[in-house]
Order: C-alpha cells, then structure tokens, then sequence
C-alpha cells in the first residue's frame, strides 16, 4: 500500500508522532514544517523504499541526517524536496546516486557547498525533468551551464533570485544553420517548456526575447517581475 503522512492545516508532526507510526509500506512522505529531527530520517532510512520525500521548511534536521535519509532510498528516490533545509555537501554527494529522481528542489540555502559536489550531482541526475534552485546564493554561470548540459530531459526550471547569473546558460539552446538561419538547439536542453528568472538582476532581456521568439511557443520564460517574456522585434524566418 502506498502511506503518506503530512504536517499540514496547522498539525505539527514530531518524532513522537513518526515512531508510533513508522511503516515500511511508507513509498510517499510529506513532513513539509514539521517538528521533527535526524531521529525521524534515521527511522525512515531503515523502513520501505521511499519514491517521494518532501522535507521543506523543517528547522531542526542536519545535513548528515537528509543525506542518510537519501542514501538509503537512492535507488527509488524520485521526487526529493529539501527546500529551505540545513543541507550541505554530504547530501548532495548523496542525491548525486539517486539517478531516478524526477524532480528535485534544493531552494532556499545560502550557499551552494563545494564545486566537486555540485559536478557530481549535476552528472548524476540524467532523468531529472523539474529543478528548483531558486535564492541558492553562490550559484554561478558555470555551475547551471554544468548542469543543465547534463539533463536532457528538464522541462522546468526555476533560479528566481540569483545575481550572478547570466543568459550565457541558454545560449546554446539557439543554433545556426549552414543558410544562417537560427534555430533551437535538438541536443541542448531540448526538453525545457519553461523558466523562471525572476529578480534575476543580470538577464539580458533582448537575449531572453530572442531566445522565446526562436522556441516558436515551445517555451516559457518569467521575466524579473514574473511576467511572461515576449518578443517585441521582427519575426526571425
């Protein structure tokens, strides 16, 4: 049976609460604000084999805590939800085996750990289809442009808050032709239907504009405020 156990509506859920009602039959768990510590991800390491995990907002768990958590369940993990959480560097490497997740928000933190692990957790994720790095502080061009050339599959992305990126991520997503047309790029992120950039401080809104125009409505683009980037100029033929 598929279990699912959320603190939500105001209930606060507590270690307590988790291990009087542990199951192995748990393939699902939201505990998004509770109350709970690693003395909770310690028991659902040892239980079931978890496909979602959502852990958003939850205050008092450690880094060392999520990434035994994940580790355990690294080979079903498809959607991961650590927004906002105390995670670092050990979790990551951790997330970086979990090559069948789906859908991964890692929002929220301030700093985005170490180079090695951001490599290897960007190499390790070929079915990711939805990311949400938003307000990760510390993310650069070269970081996402790592990442996102290694998920042919993404199809949302969300970086709302970052000040040092740049378009220069998306440039390859537009190609030329032998003709000198410009076209969409079938090898780089050929997947993605839409992004979100707002109160991103470095956008170039002339690229972003291109970039919609040459997608021909198969992609989505939330400017600095959310609203929907369109193309203002002449029609590329």
């Amino acid at each position: 049976a598929v279990v699912s156990t959320q603190s939500t509506g105001g209930v606060r859920v507590y270690d307590s609460d988790i291990v009087r009602c542990v199951s192995a039959n748990w393939s699902r768990v939201c505990l998004a604000e509770s109350n709970i510590t690693d003395i909770s991800l310690h028991l659902l390491a040892l239980r079931g084999k978890l496909v979602e995990l959502n852990l958003c907002w939850c205050d008092d768990i450690t880094d060392a805590g999520i990434a035994a958590l994940v580790s355990a369940h690294s080979s079903t993990l498809q959607t991961l939800l650590i927004r906002q959480c105390a995670y670092g560097t050990k979790t990551l490497n951790a997330i970086a085996h979990c090559s069948k997740l789906r859908v991964l928000d890692l929002s929220q933190i301030a700093d985005i750990t170490t180079d090695a692990s951001w490599r290897a957790l960007a190499t390790g994720l070929p079915l990711l289809e939805n990311l949400d790095i938003s307000w990760m502080f510390g993310l650069s061009d070269n970081h996402l442009t790592l990442f996102l050339s290694h998920c042919p599959r993404l199809q949302r992305l969300n970086i709302d808050g970052h000040k040092q990126i740049t378009t220069r991520s998306f440039r390859r997503m537009l190609v030329t032709l032998p003709d000198g047309r410009r076209v969409r790029s079938a090898q780089y992120l050929p997947s993605l239907r839409y992004v979100s950039l707002q109160y991103c401080n470095d956008m170039d809104d002339i690229e972003l504009a291109e970039l919609v125009e040459l997608c021909r409505g198969s992609l989505v683009v939330k400017g600095y405020y959310g609203e929907d980037v369109e193309f203002s100029g002449s029609r590329h033929t």
